[in-house]
């Protein structure tokens, strides 16, 4: 690795610093720079693709409660409005609840606006979009 170290010194809260050293030691990073460098390449990332707005990879982990008259439905629903974007799906029964995963490829804004109609769906109890790039 040819990149320069540097150090330099953060003030923060000590109750913050408090909390981030316990989520180090739970996450399983070996120090606080292992974790800051992690930290801050995966939000700049997010950022720059944000920003960008081109196109990218996307899955959508939606947990939802089966018992939810039509809820099923209207997720599948939404998925055939979006056959331009939505490459596949996958469904897993977790009792009462199923988690139903989403793999999809297009804009971001596209990606985000399946991801919040998705999220707006009654019966819906949690979701998330974790968005990647093409690898063009």
């Amino acid at each position: 690795m040819n990149e320069r170290i540097v150090r330099f010194g953060v003030s923060i809260p000590r109750d913050l610093l408090e909390r981030f050293d316990r989520f180090i030691e739970d996450a399983g990073y070996a120090n606080r720079s292992e974790a800051i460098r992690f930290a801050m390449k995966t939000v700049m990332w997010q950022f720059n693709m944000e920003k960008s707005g081109g196109e990218a990879i996307g899955v959508i982990a939606v947990l939802f409660n089966h018992d939810v008259k039509g809820c099923q439905e209207e997720i599948t629903s939404v998925q055939h409005k979006f056959t331009g974007t939505v490459l596949g799906s996958s469904h897993i029964h977790l009792g009462k609840l199923c988690l139903e995963t989403i793999v999809c490829r297009g804009i971001i804004k596209s990606l985000t606006r399946l991801y919040k109609r998705i999220g707006s769906i009654r019966g819906v109890e949690a979701t998330k979009l974790i968005i990647l790039p093409t690898g063009d």
